[in-house]
């Protein structure tokens, strides 16, 4: 029995099975879609999976560097009125306070007892007064009582306190007082002040720089007997 040869259709779809084949192969070795625009979105939506559930903290990174100091910020707004403080102490009326620098014996001529801070501003309208104290050691004369001289004008000593060279006050010490003590001024003792001649520095209507000298001296003539005069105050008081 003799093998029969396939026929015509026979052949036609065995090529055609191969070229079917071949054509798989193809395609297994190259991408058709390249890019997700070639996708529906639709269908790209659909291909996501449910999102996963979140993973570990990681951990916690360094301190990063300190950054640029920012521009300033707008003033704020006025704050409330605090409280009213307490009353303060109460201020001095004591414009100026000339004290004596030194140690001075008195003669029968007059001279300036040497004042340090006598300088003050007295303001217009202002009458000032004067009050002060020094200590006075009266030397006996030979052979004569202790605190006793020969006087002239029937005085141990006299003080006169001026103003810009102006006399406003007269003090008279007369003898026979303890060789030592502190007198005050205006009111040494035995002696005083003229109502003519008050411890005022009355008021010349206008401001004005006014200083304060004590001139000194005594009516004893014998040489020897004489006053030593020290620690020398006068403070000058706001009157008015």
């Amino acid at each position: 029995m003799r093998d029969r040869l396939p026929g015509p259709a026979m052949i036609v779809a065995l090529a055609a099975l191969l070229i079917a084949m071949t054509g798989s192969a193809i395609a297994a070795r190259h991408y058709l879609i390249t890019s997700t625009k070639q996708i529906s979105p639709k269908v790209l939506k659909s291909l996501h999976g449910a999102k996963g559930s979140a993973g570990k903290a990681g951990a916690a990174g360094g301190t990063g560097a300190a950054g640029a100091t920012g521009p300033t910020g707008p003033g704020g707004p006025p704050g409330a009125d605090g409280q009213q403080g307490l009353p303060g102490a109460p201020g001095s009326d004591i414009v100026a306070r000339a004290t004596g620098s030194s140690t001075i014996t008195t003669t029968s001529v007059e001279q300036d007892y040497p004042l340090t801070g006598a300088s003050w501003t007295q303001g217009a309208g202002e009458d000032d007064m004067i009050l002060g104290s020094v200590t006075i050691h009266a030397s006996p004369s030979p052979g004569a009582g202790a605190n006793q001289c020969n006087h002239n004008l029937g005085h141990g000593m006299i003080m006169y306190l001026k103003v810009n060279n102006q006399v406003i006050g007269e003090e008279a010490l007369f003898v026979g007082y303890p060789p030592d003590f502190t007198a005050l001024i205006p009111s040494l003792a035995n002696g005083s002040f003229t109502p003519q001649q008050s411890p005022f520095v009355l008021s010349t209507g206008q401001a004005r720089t006014a200083t304060l000298t004590a001139t000194v001296f005594d009516d004893c003539n014998n040489g020897t007997a004489h006053y030593t005069l020290s620690g020398l105050r006068l403070d000058v008081i706001r009157h008015v």
